[in-house]
């Protein structure tokens, strides 16, 4: 075999992985992105269970939920980029108890203050049981949040 045969050799296994060992993790994969470029590349990809407009927030929220007698609120806090974002829970489209839901934004101009801006949005849902967690989900993924039960 000759050196061009070994290069080609080794720009395959490098390009197709199969010199590649992957340990096994528990940690999920990011999905595979396109590489055409005929659309805008900050254009948000579109989710289901979203309006239009809407994507799903950047990771960096800090999310909560505590239970009252008859009620679950989830408050979710974190910071938009610049002033003219606006920030919402959405309940998931699934069919599941507890109901689950999705930290979305959407930019509401292509004006606004360059500046870090606060955000804190709440969602709720009735329940009488008690919920250990409730699941939330942002384009880092899905958030397990404890829920706090109410003291009487």
């Amino acid at each position: 075999m000759n050196l061009h045969h070994v290069l080609s050799v080794a720009l395959l296994c490098g390009v197709a992985g199969c010199c590649q060992h992957k340990k096994e993790s528990a940690k999920p994969e990011e999905p595979m992105k396109s590489v055409e470029t005929s659309q805008s590349e900050s254009a948000p990809v579109r989710v289901v269970g979203l309006e239009e407009g809407w994507e799903l927030a950047p990771a960096g929220a800090i999310f909560t939920a505590s239970q009252t007698p008859s009620q679950v609120i989830i408050k979710a806090n974190g910071e938009h980029p610049s002033s003219n974002y606006e920030a919402k829970l959405v309940q998931s489209l699934l069919k599941i108890w507890p109901p689950q839901y999705m930290l979305a934004r959407k930019k509401t101009g292509d004006v606004g203050a360059m500046v870090i801006t606060p955000f804190e949005v709440t969602a709720s849902f009735n329940a009488t049981d008690p919920i250990p967690e409730v699941v939330v989900s942002d384009a880092a993924g899905r958030h397990e949040v404890k829920v706090d039960q109410a003291r009487d």
